[in-house]
């Protein structure tokens, strides 16, 4: 749980939204997406238009902030 409230207008957005939300150029989302560095809803056929997934981008940017877990030793 965060420690503060996160909220969405919709749980995907287009490219272009992305980009205007994080005043990230277009063409480098598009790169960071080819990459798999920022997740996509997954598409019925190539021709579908690209959804970022919000929900899933923000675990993962919340996960980073997360100290990594300790393996208990004896």
């Amino acid at each position: 749980m965060t420690p503060f409230p996160i909220h969405f207008d919709t749980p995907v957005c287009t490219v272009e939204r992305f980009s205007e939300l994080t005043g990230m150029a277009k063409s480098t989302v598009e790169s960071y997406v080819r990459a798999g560095r920022i997740p996509i809803m997954p598409k019925q056929s190539p021709a579908e238009k690209v959804l970022i997934n919000l929900v899933l981008y923000t675990q993962q940017a919340l996960a980073q902030g997360q100290p990594a877990k300790r393996r208990a030793t004896r």
